[in-house]
């Protein structure tokens, strides 16, 4: 378990970084909101939140001081929150451009999330704090929310790519950013169902392999969406001219 362990973590942070690199490099010579605040995304919430949680798992299990504690929940909640905003940006430019409600949707979320993180960072350090949940769970919607508009967009991509109006690598590329975006939120449930609904306060070793196994889906399918390979390539043009 602890190899699969590691393995989801490293994945997930290595898939994180390079494509939070390359969006920004884009962004560079392009100068558009999606690049800027995807690439963030996956620098603050993919990477320096997802590396902040698992250092606070390790330091929870090993009876780490209180302060140290309370610092990296901190983190990670900052990371994550921050990253969430950034994507529902990012998604809102992508997917809703025309619409005004996703901005009362992310910035509902974003007070939120402003909230939680105060109410967490005045708690006693030592003691646990439901605040953390209320952000984990406000940037779990926003999750949601992306997740389901590429879910929507690959299914029309579909349907568009079977009558040759739509490019197949487009249409794969955007389910599996759908996928990625899905594995995020089944980790954060997955958490909140562990830790508040089943009453665990220690992360069980049960649950730190299926969210490393979920953040090793989560980097295939970014590494497969944004790095494909010649060989899946052919693979999905093959599949839609069969």
């Amino acid at each position: 378990m602890a190899i699969v362990q590691a393995l989801g973590f490293l994945a997930m942070i290595a898939a994180s970084i390079l494509l939070g690199v390359r969006l920004l490099r884009l962004w560079g010579r392009t100068r558009e909101t999606p690049e800027l605040t995807i690439g963030l995304a996956f620098l603050l919430a993919g990477a320096a939140g997802y590396s902040s949680f698992s250092a606070l798992a390790v330091v929870r299990q090993s009876g780490g001081d209180p302060h140290l504690i309370k610092l990296l929940t901190l983190l990670g909640l900052g990371f994550t929150a921050i990253g969430a905003l950034c994507n529902g940006i990012g998604s809102w430019r992508i997917f809703r451009v025309g619409n005004r409600w996703p901005w009362a949707l992310v910035g509902t979320l974003a007070a939120l999330m402003m909230i939680a993180f105060v109410g967490l960072a005045r708690g006693t350090p030592g003691v646990p704090s439901d605040w953390i949940w209320v952000g984990l769970l406000s940037a779990c919607a926003i999750y949601a929310w992306t997740t389901a508009e590429a879910l929507l967009l690959s299914g029309m991509l579909r349907r568009r790519a079977a009558l040759g109006l739509a490019d197949p690598q487009i249409t794969s590329r955007v389910f599996q950013w759908a996928i990625a975006g899905g594995a995020v939120v089944v980790v954060i449930l997955s958490a909140f169902l562990t830790r508040v609904v089943l009453g665990l306060g220690a992360r069980p070793p049960s649950l730190a392999t299926f969210q490393s196994l979920c953040g090793l889906g989560a980097a295939g399918a970014i590494w497969i969406g944004f790095f494909p390979p010649a060989a899946y390539r052919r693979w999905v043009d093959a599949r839609a001219e069969a």
